[in-house]
């Protein structure tokens, strides 16, 4: 279906401040030169700068919503046509609201009625939210696609919440929930995996794998040296740079080494992940 196919997703405010700005900056474009709504009549000695002022409650309305857009990634770690149009939706709709009280405070001051409320959504904001919703659309995707690893092995609607691994002699089935797992490492014929009991303290299990079939297994594991796998959730830092890199994971004292093949990929891939 459709609206379940992944959409790039970044989490970056300094990324979506620039797209904010630009879709504000359109509107301001649209009610400057091309002034809809017989907005050639409205005089008043600071008209370009009052009408710049719904540029910036378009600004707001999309960072408000980006915000609570990271906690729900952070969450889910899912972001489909779906969710990126309802984004649209509430994002515009938040502005209109903002852009509405702006306007009988300072452009057209009146008293509050839910008459002019609506009036102001479906007869000044409705014809222009096409354009402004079609073209934030179409931003968000190239800028996010762009910024970050279109890989959706990471972020995706199809995601397992638990890892299912039968040892290779087919008489151990292991299963470990994604956030009870902090990495895995390869040792000879067998895999350990490092993860959390119910009092979150760090154990070892060992089953007999490698750690290729591992791999394949999951959709949330980096790989970060061949003999390395971790999950995203619990990094903390990566230290160093391509040439010697090293990662810091919460509940492990150890560092995981971040070897040069896979330094690029994994830095990049946790563009995807909102910043703890």
């Amino acid at each position: 279906m459709f609206l379940s196919r992944s959409f790039p997703f970044s989490s970056s405010y300094r990324l979506h401040a620039g797209i904010a700005s630009l879709n504000g900056g359109i509107l301001v474009f649209i009610l400057l030169f091309l002034q809809p709504f017989n907005m050639s009549s409205f005089q008043h000695d600071f008209k370009n700068l009052l009408l710049f002022g719904y540029g910036i409650c378009a600004f707001l309305g999309y960072i408000i919503v980006q915000y609570f857009t990271n906690l729900y990634f952070k969450r889910n770690k899912i972001w489909n046509w779906g969710n990126e149009i309802i984004f649209l939706v509430v994002s515009n709709i938040i502005g209109i609201s903002i852009g509405y009280y702006y306007h009988i405070k300072l452009v057209n001051p009146m008293d509050f009625s839910i008459s002019s409320l609506l009036f102001f959504m479906f007869y000044i904001c409705l014809p222009t939210l096409p354009l402004i919703a079609g073209f934030t659309a179409v931003i968000r995707y190239l800028a996010i696609k762009e910024s970050s690893v279109v890989n959706t092995t990471y972020p995706t609607s199809e995601k397992k919440e638990y890892l299912d691994i039968l040892s290779n002699n087919k008489k151990e089935n292991f299963v470990i929930a994604k956030n009870k797992l902090i990495y895995v490492r390869a040792l000879d014929n067998y895999v350990q995996f490092y993860i959390l009991n119910e009092k979150d303290t760090l154990q070892k299990k060992i089953i007999r794998t490698t750690l290729n079939k591992v791999e394949k297994s999951t959709d949330y594991l980096l790989k970060t040296h061949r003999s390395y796998l971790v999950n995203a959730d619990f990094i903390k830092k990566i230290s160093g740079n391509s040439q010697k890199a090293s990662i810091t994971l919460t509940y492990v004292e150890e560092t995981i080494p971040l070897s040069k093949s896979y330094y690029k990929k994994v830095k990049k891939s946790l563009s995807f992940y909102p910043k703890k």
